[in-house]
């Protein structure tokens, strides 16, 4: 999971058997790692101070990106069955998601990807153009 929150917390109430997560703030860390079953796995994306809802103060930080999308997939060497995004760089981590997936040995026509906030944000649909999208109801 890319970005901590409400998320995490129902991934630990229903008893999701691997988890691993990540955020760019510390105490979003922490909280949730406190909160959490012990064998979920937490990361801090370090990208430098942060400001509300964790955008990074100094966006041009040479570490900024691709520490944030590639740590939690560097030590997994197995896909997971669903990856969801809510943080940082969200089209690019989706896509970082396929290509873990793919490299880790998951079915790419199983393999699922979340996107929070996805509907008001018209840069996020140009995913489309490569990917399938499904459709959930409310």
């Amino acid at each position: 999971e890319y970005g901590l929150g409400e998320s995490t917390y129902i991934a630990a109430a229903v008893g999701v058997p691997r988890y691993v997560g990540i955020d760019s703030d510390a105490e979003w860390v922490a909280k949730a790692r406190d909160a959490a079953p012990i064998h979920f796995q937490f990361y801090l994306g370090d990208i430098g101070p942060t400001r509300e809802w964790g955008f990074p103060t100094h966006p041009k930080l040479a570490k900024s990106v691709i520490q944030y999308e590639l740590a939690p997939l560097w030590m997994e060497a197995k896909a997971f069955d669903v990856y969801f995004i809510d943080g940082r760089w969200r089209p690019a981590t989706v896509l970082l998601s396929f290509l873990h997936a793919s490299a880790r040995g998951g079915d790419p026509k199983k393999t699922r990807v979340g996107i929070h906030d996805y509907g008001g944000r018209p840069l996020y649909h140009r995913l489309e153009n490569i990917l399938e999208k499904l459709e959930f109801p409310d």
